[in-house]
């Protein structure tokens, strides 16, 4: 679950970067004419924040199931950010060690 939990972390601020580029992009084309655009890309704005407050749940049950209070504490209070470091710090530490 930490995995996912460091997958969405990153995929959410990605998403952020993508929708504005994309609107930009379309302010510039379409000049003047904005109000159909802005109705569509209102709507856009949601698919990153699904996938954040996702990551943000999968941190927060990933760190009650294995009782680690101090990260709960982080991923609760910091949500993508205290996710992505929460996951990345687990992970690297969870990696076996190769003889």
């Amino acid at each position: 679950m930490t995995r996912w939990v460091l997958i969405l972390s990153l995929l959410a601020p990605g998403l952020y970067i993508l929708d504005y580029i994309v609107y930009f992009a379309g302010a510039i084309i379409l000049g003047e004419n904005l109000h159909d655009f802005n109705n569509i890309m209102g709507y856009t704005v949601w698919i990153p924040a699904v996938v954040a407050l996702a990551a943000w749940l999968l941190g927060i049950v990933d760190t009650v199931r294995r009782g680690m209070w101090g990260w709960f504490v982080l991923v609760l209070l910091v949500p993508v950010l205290g996710g992505l470091i929460y996951s990345a710090v687990t992970l690297r530490t969870q990696q076996p060690q190769i003889a």
